[in-house]
């Protein structure tokens, strides 16, 4: 009785639809929403219209929960106030058979509200990224007042699920419960090399929402919240893009393309977290010496692990 289940069945044609609707048969608080094909963003988008609960939690549908640690995390949900609930996650390496705990959060305050703007302590907050789709649990009333869509029918969207969150909230807590198992080393994943550089282009439509969201909030922004999302979120999503183009695709005119869109952001295009040496090089060189530049960064960073 503590729990909503939504099963979005997202168009799959295997037995998906069929199966949770037999479990929801026995189950009252299991629900199946059946839709078109929409992307894992539609999911979202489709999850907080359709919750009923205090708090909204998504799964990712290669992913689990620890059902002992998930237990534990109900009970102390009963009585929680803060907008998003943090708590901790392992990377299931399936190939390895093996479960690697992550922990990104042991440095934070336990078991108290924390206010969200001053999370940019380098002590006593985020370390690096903060709320993440495997770690968060956010007040289901937040989510609908936003009115935020996630873009459908594109990967990445996660991060867009996350600066939605950040945006929405004031407050959290941390409890360092181990809930969420986050499955990894799948070939058909979004993060999977091969995948990351055919779907370049989906990457980089995330970048720019999140740019354009950026700049449409951040003068209502308090200034912990505005830098978290500037130095933490936003840049590093436009950093790892030109690490996609210039370690995966090695392509001059995919380098140039998303280089004069960022230009429309100067506080971006010019950010050493995101410019750093080998994009300066590239941007004076018109990206003509791209591939050569690649190489010789990565034989200096082979030379440096040997050496350690």
């Amino acid at each position: 009785n503590l729990i909503e289940v939504l099963v979005v069945n997202d168009g799959s044609k295997d037995d998906t639809l069929k199966v949770a609707k037999e479990l929801a048969k026995n189950h009252s608080a299991l629900r199946v929403i059946d839709k078109e094909n929409g992307g894992h963003g539609s999911t979202i988008n489709v999850g907080i219209k359709e919750a009923r609960g205090k708090y909204f939690r998504v799964m990712d549908a290669d992913d689990y929960f620890d059902k002992k640690a998930f237990e534990a995390f109900l009970q102390k949900l009963k009585n929680e106030t803060a907008d998003i609930v943090l708590t901790d996650y392992s990377e299931d390496l399936v190939q390895k058979n093996q479960i690697l705990a992550v922990r990104k959060y042991d440095n934070l305050a336990k078991n108290q509200i924390l206010d969200l703007e001053k999370m940019t302590d380098e002590k006593a907050g985020f370390r690096e990224l903060g709320p993440l789709l495997s770690t968060t649990t956010c007040k289901t009333s937040l989510l609908k007042k936003a009115n935020f869509k996630i873009d459908e029918k594109c990967f990445y969207v996660d991060m867009e699920y996350n600066f939605l969150v950040y945006l929405s909230a004031k407050t959290l807590v941390y409890y360092p419960i181990d809930v969420y198992r986050y499955v990894q080393e799948r070939e058909q994943q979004s993060i999977n090399v091969k995948n990351m550089a055919k779907n370049y282009l989906q990457h980089e439509k995330v970048c720019l929402r999140l740019l354009a969201e950026y700049e449409a909030h951040k003068n209502s922004l308090g200034e912990g919240k505005r830098t978290y999302l500037r130095d933490r979120l936003v840049a590093g999503m436009c950093d790892s893009h030109y690490y996609i183009l210039l370690h995966y695709l090695r392509n001059k005119k995919t380098f140039l393309a998303f280089d004069r869109k960022l230009q429309k952001y100067p506080e971006f295009y010019n950010s050493p977290k995101i410019a750093g040496k080998i994009v300066m090089q590239l941007r004076r060189s018109n990206g003509c010496f791209l591939v050569p530049i690649v190489k010789l960064s990565e034989f200096f960073n082979f030379l440096r692990r040997c050496l350690r």
